[in-house]
């Protein structure tokens, strides 16, 4: 658990105001990372925290490009991305680290977090992660959150996230990271997923579906070559 394995890479878009707690959730790991790369992806109100590696982008070019950015920075050999409006359990790279003799990605169980919006704010929702990542389940839904740990070369054989998606780049990153043979494990942890009216995945529904057909015409006849469907 040697703390130069991991770097974490949050990326911000007009988020400052929840980005102190993300970032405090790093500090409070059990096991410290090697180092947290801030990316403000032409932020309103950008903001610098100490002991971050922190960039400023006076125009948004998408997250996509921002985690680009953030691992062209970053030194670690294992890449943890994490939403400026989320924040780890304080056990998550300890837990994860655990998994990391026998598998490329470990994917951890996701809080749903709190609600801020029109309604009224809703109860927390627990919800565990799968125990296997299989070509079927993934394909039918996105069942591994971005905030998974990665080493590097997954990264670098999968070729990033595609800029060119709306929505929904991380479930096509981990798709083609099933398809190049990448191994998935689950972690004892969670990630604390805020939910608030202004998410990206609370964006008009007929982009979420152009999207969602989109994700799964590119994938769907590749996993059938390989005899997994």
């Amino acid at each position: 658990m040697a703390k130069a394995r991991v770097s974490v890479i949050i990326t911000c878009y007009n988020l400052e105001r929840y980005l102190g707690e993300a970032i405090e959730s790093v500090r409070a790991q059990t096991v410290q990372p090697l180092e947290t790369v801030v990316i403000h992806d032409g932020c309103e109100h950008p903001t610098m925290h100490d002991g971050t590696h922190t960039v400023f982008r006076q125009e948004n070019r998408g997250v996509a490009e921002s985690r680009e950015e953030g691992v062209r920075l970053a030194k670690g050999e294992w890449l943890l991305f994490l939403d400026a409006d989320d924040c780890l359990a304080e056990n998550f790279i300890e837990e994860c680290l655990k998994q990391a003799d026998r598998a490329d990605i470990v994917y951890p169980n996701i809080l749903l977090w709190s609600w801020w919006g029109k309604e009224a704010p809703k109860p927390n929702v627990w919800r565990k992660a799968p125990a296997r990542i299989t070509p079927q389940l993934l394909l039918r839904q996105n069942e591994v959150v971005v905030s998974s740990l990665m080493r590097r070369r997954v990264y670098e054989a999968v070729g990033g996230f595609d800029p060119q998606l709306p929505l929904f780049e991380d479930w096509d990153f981990w798709l083609k990271a099933l398809e190049a043979g990448f191994a998935f494990r689950r972690a004892d942890t969670y990630l604390k997923y805020r939910q608030h009216q202004n998410s990206r995945n609370r964006q008009r529904e007929d982009m979420k579906q152009r999207a969602l057909a989109e994700i799964r015409q590119r994938h769907q006849g590749h996993l059938k070559k390989r005899d997994w469907l």
